[in-house]
């Protein structure tokens, strides 16, 4: 089953990262990222979100009358 984000934390450990990540429960998990792996993750949501963006885009263009 999904759950859904509650919150996540994102503080520095040394040289790497802990990102805390709570769910709609108050269940936690703590991972160590790097700096790479957290660059990673800003890509992938960047992309999904011009995706979104470009997908709304489209959708208001179909909206347009058409000259004729």
């Amino acid at each position: 089953m999904t759950k859904a984000l509650e919150s996540f934390t994102i503080t520095p450990a040394g040289e790497d990262y802990l990102l805390q990540i709570e769910d709609e429960d108050g269940e936690t998990i703590d991972l160590a990222v790097s700096v790479d792996q957290l660059d990673l993750m800003m890509e992938e949501i960047e992309r999904n979100l011009d995706a979104e963006d470009d997908a709304e885009i489209a959708i208001d263009a179909d909206d347009e009358p058409e000259d004729n």
